[in-house]
Formats: C-alpha cells, structure tokens, sequence
C-alpha cells in the first residue's frame, strides 16, 4: 500500500520514514482516532509535496475512508481536484488545497461529496464555481468555497476577494 511513487517526498520538509514499522498515525500530519486503527486528520501544509510532471493527487487517497479533514496547502500539486477520490470519502468534511497549482475547472461532481467546507483559493482554476454546488442543501452542504472570486464566482464563495 505504499503509493510514494504518486507523490514526490524528496523535498519534504517533514519526511515520513516509511520503513520504520512504526503504525502510521505516529507520522507527521497524521492524526487517527484513539484506538490507532483509522486515520481521521492528514495535514501536509507547507511540506514540500510536489505531484510528478504530469502527476496529480493520487487517487489512492481514497482508502483514507474515514478521512475526516485532508489539508494540502502551500504545496506544489498539480492537476486536477481529486473529486472522485473525495466522493469515496463518506466523512471528509474539510479539505484544503490553497496555494497549489491545482488546474481545470471546480466540477459540478462536488455535489456528491460531504464536504462543508473547500478552500481553493491560489490555484489556476478555471471558471466559475457550479451553481448546483452551492445549491446543494441536503446534510453535509457545501456551505463554504474559498476561492479567489474575481475568477471563480458563486453565490456560497468566501475569500479575500469576494464581495
């Protein structure tokens, strides 16, 4: 289950030593519940990932099945949104990707994660954010896009920019 191939970790600024044995939720940026069996919380901000040329966020991530918040600000990811992996998701609830070099449009398929809350503001995404997006009003609504909204509008946008 080792997919550090998908993600370049040669520049990490907080490197996991994956040989070690050790359970996964004594890696930095890992935070599991309380028995150790899932990990809850994956926080990679500002640590130098950097997806391969060509490369995107892998969809592997989607085994994280209890995954509760995924932040990867501050990196170098490319690619698309990984949506598809993030439906597979049931709990995640929060995801960041603020200052990476996420690319494409923000998909109407957002509607079928549980996200509430999705900050993607500092990408080069483009066009608006789906009105059905924002219009999702069932449990576990988007109530919050950050993006920088002189590019990317909708009526559920906050950030910096909005007005």
């Amino acid at each position: 289950e080792d997919d550090a191939d998908d993600v370049d970790e040669g520049g990490w600024n907080n490197e996991w030593d994956w040989d070690s044995g050790a359970s996964p939720c004594r890696y930095f940026g890992v935070k599991c519940d309380l028995r150790e069996l899932h990990v809850m919380e994956l926080d990679l901000s500002s640590n130098g990932l950097r997806s391969p040329v060509g490369g995107r966020i892998p969809y592997e991530i989607s085994a994280l099945g209890r995954l509760m918040l995924l932040e990867l600000d501050g990196n170098e990811l490319r690619g698309p949104l990984p949506v598809e992996a993030m439906v597979k998701m049931p709990n995640l609830t929060t995801a960041t990707f603020k200052m990476n070099l996420l690319t494409g449009t923000v998909p109407v398929s957002l509607v079928d994660t549980n996200l509430a809350f999705l900050s993607l503001d500092e990408n080069k995404l483009q066009g608006s954010v789906p009105t059905e997006v924002c219009n999702k009003t069932w449990e576990g609504s988007i109530n919050t896009v950050v993006v920088n909204c002189r590019v990317n509008k909708c009526q559920c946008c906050r950030g910096p920019f909005c007005e």
